[in-house]
């Protein structure tokens, strides 16, 4: 059914293969002066602003797109279908993954109910502009990294409640999911929702009053992601 979920979000937007780049892009990916060189242009993307064109900079840190749109345009230069192609293919795994997600918190549940709710998620012509536009990627690649950092979260701590032997095995999970929550960040900055996401979702899955206790490392991380970025005023 994940399979399903992913096809499912391919296929609704396969029509936006041929489309050209819009404005949106000339800041983003064809005007952006490191995302045109390639591998080389990458360490600078760490260091600037998502917007570079006409001196513009609207605050924005949200480096992990850029560096897509980077090695795109090593090996296929201002290739629209091949920008396209990589968001259609990254709705079709966040469907997948959100899938998996879904199964993972209601496990109580008949599976069709995952598959429903997943499906009205993908369908809504509401997330056309987030697929169709390439330089919304780091809308899909915020969204596709919190429901990772999640499921790998949740996975730490069903191993944690059961299996007290190995401790690799009980925190490399939660080592996943930090790694996972911080590429969400460097997505786009409405991921710190998983800050909140985390232990709410914990709590309607395991027992209330422990959430706060397996959260703390998370938010830790978060909090220093946050006060990094905003020590370089971004």
């Amino acid at each position: 059914m994940a399979l399903l979920c992913a096809l499912v979000g391919v296929g609704l937007y396969l029509n936006t293969l041929h489309h050209d780049f819009v404005l949106d892009d000339v800041g983003t990916v064809t005007g952006h002066p490191y995302v045109m060189q390639g591998w080389r242009g990458i360490p600078k993307i760490f260091q600037v602003g998502l917007w570079q064109f006409d001196n513009v900079n609207l605050g924005y840190y949200r480096p992990l797109s850029l560096v897509t749109f980077a090695i795109e345009n090593q090996f296929f230069p201002k290739n629209a279908y091949v920008g396209h192609l990589d968001n259609v293919l990254l709705y079709g795994l966040t469907g997948f993954c959100l899938y998996l997600l879904l199964t993972r918190i209601f496990r109580g549940m008949y599976p069709l109910f995952s598959l429903s709710v997943t499906l009205l998620f993908l369908a809504p012509p509401i997330h056309a502009e987030v697929v169709a536009n390439i330089k919304s990627r780091d809308e899909i690649l915020a969204f596709l990294s919190l429901i990772l950092s999640l499921l790998f979260f949740l996975r730490h701590h069903a191993l944690q409640s059961r299996d007290r032997r190995s401790t690799w095995r009980r925190w490399h999970g939660l080592l996943i999911s930090g790694t996972f929550f911080h590429l969400a960040l460097l997505s786009k900055e409405t991921a710190m929702t998983g800050v909140i996401l985390m232990p709410l979702t914990l709590y309607f899955v395991s027992r209330p009053g422990r959430f706060l206790l397996h959260t703390r490392n998370e938010g830790g991380a978060c909090g220093c992601h946050y006060l990094q970025q905003s020590r370089c005023g971004l």
